[in-house]
């Protein structure tokens, strides 16, 4: 199992390429992985047939120890046993005297010395055996070439990326990561390259990202206190270049959005801006969409889940790139509605459908978002979601008049069978949301049967 995930390359294998055609270049490397097996085959062997052994020996300490009297010597006399009385009343002048060893004597055992050969016998052809078939099947396992044997492996890091790249082509790959990150991110320094950037938006409500960074990443320096009471740094790194690090790998990944960057250094200009946008902390995330500021976020404190829940609400697209709408499509009339409500044909008719109401400027409706997204996840099959942004426009606010729906967030449930609303609730808690749902789905199971 080793050699067959773990690409194991030889020497051979390297004098091989250039010399040998394609059907002896895949073999090259089988004589080293056949010795490399045997060696371990016969370490294994002797290994199991010296475990089963036991110490034997024909020498037996005596009973009484002779130590040498200057003029004499002097047998010692044996430590006395005290033998109990039996069942017999028998004295322990009858009771038979052994004599008493000392930790770490050896003596003869004939039983023990009988049972070494079988054992013998028995472990070392069966080792033998066993092994010899796992060096056959070995000999077997390791004939497709390389490349394809780290093909199968598919043995990656965390992160994802191949364990046995080599410098150069980790290099590359972080020249090649940089430059997108460069290509994706713009930086501006004035309000008036902000305006010019939405104005040039490809739609009328297209995302736009804007990483406000502080002159220096000390401000983001986070430090506690260690057992002596000693201001030390967080080991959990600077707030600031995490944040920085997630901004970059959301860019890269997140193409439905444009990602600006402002460095906020004192000046007259990155001033305007900061109070244009009502940043009063720095580092900051505000989200933009369309000619106003739908969300933001201030401070270092939980940057990266904001960061990653505002991209998913209202760039449609998660921090790894996937497509939200996929999950939770967006509903933008009273029609819109009614047809997604409907059972289609085809479709089984025990699907419970269900339409959360949300606002595009509510941080409550942000953060219940990733729950409903979850669970569509989950539930795929099982349970339909859809979002209504109720604030997009004038239709939008005509359907919500409609709907007779006055609070968000609010979740719509209508019954897979007829269409009709069944159920709403009023709440902005992942946990209270969670919990009703829950609940329309026992009693839509319970009304089934």
């Amino acid at each position: 199992i080793f050699f067959r995930c773990f690409p194991f390359r030889s020497m051979a294998y390297d004098d091989a390429v250039d010399i040998f055609p394609d059907s002896a270049r895949r073999n090259a490397d089988r004589p080293v992985l056949l010795g490399v097996m045997l060696a371990l085959g016969m370490a294994a062997c002797v290994a199991l047939v010296t475990a089963n052994r036991r110490s034997v020996s024909n020498y037996a300490r005596p009973a009484v120890a002779i130590q040498p009297v200057v003029g004499q010597v002097k047998a010692l006399k044996p430590w006395p046993r005290q033998v109990s009385k039996g069942p017999s009343d028998a004295t322990p002048a009858e009771a038979p005297v052994r004599p008493q060893l000392m930790p770490g004597d050896q003596t003869h055992d004939s039983s023990q010395a009988a049972q070494s050969l079988p054992d013998i016998i028995f472990w070392g052809p069966l080792a033998v055996v066993f092994l010899s078939f796992f060096t056959w099947v070995a000999s077997r396992l390791p004939s497709q070439p390389l490349s394809q044997r780290i093909a199968l492996a598919s043995v990656t890091s965390h992160f994802g990326r191949d364990p046995y790249e080599t410098p150069e082509a980790a290099e590359m790959r972080r020249s090649q990561e940089s430059a997108e990150v460069e290509r994706r991110v713009t930086y501006f320094n004035c309000m008036e390259e902000l305006r010019g950037f939405l104005q040039a938006a490809p739609k009328p409500n297209h995302l736009f990202v804007v990483d406000i960074e502080p002159d220096s990443d000390e401000q983001c320096d986070v430090f506690v206190e260690d057992s002596w009471g000693n201001p030390v740094k967080s080991k959990e790194g600077n707030p600031c270049v995490r944040l920085r690090h997630s901004f970059a790998r959301t860019a890269r990944n997140c193409n439905d959005a444009t990602f600006l960057a402002l460095v906020a250094d004192g000046g007259h200009d990155s001033t305007d801006v900061l109070a244009r946008l009502e940043v009063t902390k720095v580092p900051s995330v505000v989200f933009i969409k369309g000619d106003r500021v739908v969300f933001r976020h201030e401070g270092v404190e939980a940057a990266n889940e904001d960061l990653a829940e505002g991209v998913a609400y209202y760039g449609d697209q998660y921090a790894d790139g996937a497509h939200v709408s996929d999950l939770v499509p967006d509903l933008h009339t009273l029609t819109d509605v009614q047809e997604w409500t409907a059972p289609p044909p085809g479709e089984s008719a025990d699907v419970l459908r269900v339409v959360t109401v949300l606002t595009t400027t509510g941080d409550t409706c942000v953060h219940l978002y990733p729950a409903i997204t979850s669970v569509a996840r989950q539930l795929k099959g099982k349970a339909s979601f859809s979002r209504l942004i109720g604030d997009e426009g004038p239709a939008a606010k005509e359907m919500l008049q409609k709907l007779n729906v006055k609070f968000v967030p609010t979740m719509l449930v209508f019954d897979p069978k007829t269409g009709q609303e069944i159920a709403r609730y009023v709440t902005g808690s992942r946990s209270e949301w969670m919990v009703n749902f829950l609940d329309e789905m026992d009693k839509a199971k319970a009304s089934l049967y």
